[in-house]
């Protein structure tokens, strides 16, 4: 079988490509994902702690990472955020080529949109796009959180248009209460079109001159080897992307080797400068009000009756009721390396089990930290690093393709990201001590310590490395395994068209080519790719 465009994974941006390329016609594309539809239960928002871990739709690993048409984006938590103008004014500076400077790239941002969100915009949105971009309907204190930032200086600004530091409501990419991912946007309207297929994949087929010819993939059991006439274009993700490739024996000779595949392509930088958001979860600041969401006393079976008519309540809620940009001692107002996510979501008899599956943590070790304090009104506050030093690795485990990879995102490895995360948690200390929006609630931070901290004085510098040690947990935000860069760059993967080094007809288009990770959310930044890519390629071949 022959096709013109093979494209590998149907997550955030490989559905973009698939859609944009089939969509005049012209060419006959191949789509491989490793999954089938999106489940019915990925639409509701409350139900997004979840569906993490379930093999029908997460490859389970220490990542969620998503397995279905839609990707990762069937899995995240819809916040729609794009990254600072810093962030692709530097990828220009680090490969040399301006068009990836956010001026160039503003554009493909608003192609994608259809944009309803809290800061409507003719210079910064799109109207017509396939993504509905809007607002939550149910948004517990999100207007307490609004105004405890404005007490301490924080503007209430638009994230997406010249982002700074600041306290803001957030858009999500929902519709009428229910997700609305890239599935929805990009492959469901595309399934039709007789020029597009969709089928599962396994690895890319070079031949003797290094030109990816096409890719082997698994089919109802069996080995099926399909050719592209122009461009093989991967796009299975930071962790997905460099796996596959070094399967193919592309990537670092000396690694290839130790596990028994042939070099193909010596690319040393193929797995390498892994990034990704370290976050902790902070808390619980206790209220005495009931302002705050409490499961067990506020989802009703009358929230499901309002939920399956109207798409509104807290069944349309993500958690997330507002966030904030700032600085730490280290950064930039202007390019804030500090995210603050408001979670108003109160303390409720299994709590301890949601928050140890979503974050990855001991059940035993949450229990033991907020059990005291069942059934108060709480808020928590979500820390991330948008900016961090340190870089980690994709390795394989074995030659066999279905071993999954070695993930070693090498956290705090640069000691000033650990300061960063500090900070943050010394700013959310400071938001509830000192806003009166927090004092008319009498909020407090629990004075207990968290297990195994107890060594240490609250609310030291010590107290808060071993939390965030014991609570580390990923911001599933990983990128920047397959950078892209400048030609003097021997770590430099694709170049600034996201075409492969040494490897002519194959592109990689997803997180992984990122040379540096965005300060905020990646699903906006990847879909942005994607659109920029398709144009390229549409360019290329007419």
């Amino acid at each position: 079988m022959r096709y013109d465009f093979i494209i590998v994974g149907a997550g955030s941006s490989g559905a973009v490509i698939a859609n944009r390329l089939s969509e005049s016609g012209q060419f006959n594309v191949l789509l491989l994902e490793a999954g089938g539809d999106p489940l019915i239960t990925e639409d509701v928002p409350y139900l997004s702690g979840l569906i993490l871990n379930n093999p029908m739709t997460d490859w389970v690993m220490p990542w969620p990472r998503g397995k279905s048409l839609g990707g990762t984006s069937n899995l995240n938590h819809m916040i729609y955020m794009r990254g600072n103008p810093k962030d692709f004014d530097n990828w220009a500076t680090l490969t040399g080529d301006p068009q990836w400077k956010y001026d160039n790239v503003l554009p493909y941002f608003k192609k994608f949109e259809n944009y309803d969100g809290h800061f409507p915009s003719d210079e910064y949105h799109g109207k017509n796009g396939p993504m509905q971009v809007n607002t939550q309907s149910f948004e517990p204190q999100m207007e307490d959180w609004i105004k405890s930032g404005e007490e301490l200086g924080f503007k209430k600004t638009d994230p997406n248009a010249r982002q700074t530091s600041g306290f803001f409501p957030c858009d999500f990419t929902l519709s009428n209460g229910k997700r609305w991912g890239v599935y929805d946007g990009f492959i469901k309207p595309a399934l039709t079109r007789t020029n597009l297929k969709v089928y599962r994949y396994a690895r890319i087929n070079l031949d003797a001159q290094n030109q990816a010819t096409g890719v082997t993939y698994l089919r109802h059991g069996r080995l099926v080897v399909v050719n592209a006439t122009k461009e093989v274009i991967l796009s299975a993700g930071a962790v997905g992307s460099p796996h596959l490739l070094m399967l193919s024996g592309i990537g670092p000779a000396t690694h290839l080797k130790s596990v028994k595949i042939e070099p193909k392509v010596d690319l040393p930088g193929v797995g390498q400068n892994l990034q990704d958001h370290v976050s902790c979860l902070y808390g619980p600041f206790i209220l005495n009000s009931t302002e705050s969401f409490i499961m067990s006393r506020d989802l009703k079976f009358s929230s499901l009756i309002e939920y399956a008519t109207l798409g509104i309540g807290p069944l349309s809620w993500t958690y997330v009721s507002g966030l904030g940009l700032t600085h730490s001692s280290l950064g930039d107002p202007d390019w804030p390396d500090l995210a603050l996510t408001y979670i108003p979501l109160g303390i409720y008899p299994t709590i301890h089990k949601d928050v140890a599956a979503f974050f990855g943590l001991k059940e035993s070790l949450v229990n033991d930290y907020v059990s005291d304090f069942h059934d108060k009104d709480a808020n928590f506050i979500l820390v991330y690093n948008g900016l961090p030093k340190s870089r980690g690795s994709i390795t394989l485990r074995s030659s066999d393709p279905f071993d999954a990879p070695l993930i070693d995102p090498k956290y705090f490895s640069d000691p000033n990201d650990m300061k960063v995360m500090i900070d943050g948690f010394k700013f959310a200390v400071k938001l509830y001590e000192t806003a009166n929006t927090w004092k008319k609630y009498n909020a407090s931070l629990v004075k207990k310590h968290f297990p195994g901290c107890e060594t240490h004085p609250l609310q030291s510098d010590a107290y808060y490395e071993c939390y965030i040690r014991h609570a580390t947990a990923t911001m599933w935000h990983p990128t920047s395994s397959c950078k892209m860069g400048n030609e003097n760059d021997p770590m430099t993967v694709v170049d600034s068209n996201l075409r492969v080094r040494k490897v002519a007809g194959l592109r990689i288009a997803d997180a992984s080519i990122m040379p540096q990770i965005t300060n905020t959310n990646t699903n906006a930044p990847c879909i942005m790719i994607a659109e920029k890519m398709s144009a390229i390629i549409l360019k290329t071949w007419g």
